[in-house]
């Protein structure tokens, strides 16, 4: 979930002279992932291209396979525009009608169609769990340093250390930086903890 707030956050576009939006003409990715748009080479908006690689994901995690494996582009191309992909038998009873709808939104081809991160958030599947929608500390402190990352230097956000300091200097947000202390904890646990694993 914390990747929907990354996308309802995160500026993933251009603006022109005219302050219009442009869209993306970069055409790379890994070719399972990519959307149709990409893979036609067609201009795209980057937060929507980035929604069916979203899909790409959460089919891929109920399923254990890819939706698409085909390496040739114009037939994977075929493939994903008519919408030529379904659930795994042994997998298929045991998902919810409402992750698979959102799968299928998710996995359209035609843009105007596909399904937005706000959209996600507010799906049925999401409601199935209020917990979904909220971050833990772990993941509030990979946005915020995500967001430090993205705006360093554009003098819109402070990075996350001269937060900190402006917070204490100004005797205020105690419960802020609490906050913020948690996450760190967590960060370093989860850090230890994928130490150990990538160890074994």
């Amino acid at each position: 979930m914390c990747n929907l707030s990354f996308q309802l956050l995160l500026r993933r576009y251009v603006i022109d002279a005219k302050n219009k939006q442009v869209k993306s003409e970069t055409f790379c990715g890994t070719l399972a992932c990519a959307p149709p748009e990409i893979i036609g080479g067609i201009p795209y908006s980057a937060k929507i291209a980035d929604m069916w690689s979203f899909g790409i994901a959460v089919f891929t995690m109920l399923n254990k396979a890819n939706p698409f494996t085909e390496e040739n582009r114009k037939l994977l191309l075929t493939l994903q525009k008519s919408k030529t992909w379904k659930f795994r038998s042994k997998y298929e009873k045991s998902l919810s009608p409402q992750v698979k709808q959102l799968v299928k939104g998710l996995l359209e081809p035609d843009v105007k169609k596909r399904l937005t991160a706000e959209q996600v958030l507010n799906s049925e599947w999401i409601a199935m769990d209020p917990k979904l929608k909220v971050m833990s500390a772990a993941e509030y402190a990979s946005l915020n340093a995500a967001l430090d990352e993205v705006n360093a230097g554009d003098g819109y956000h402070l990075p996350e250390t001269s937060r900190r300091l402006y917070v204490k200097s100004n005797g205020k947000g105690a419960s802020s930086l609490a906050f913020l202390k948690t996450a760190d904890n967590q960060y370093v646990k989860n850090l230890e903890i994928s130490k150990k694993i990538q160890s074994f």
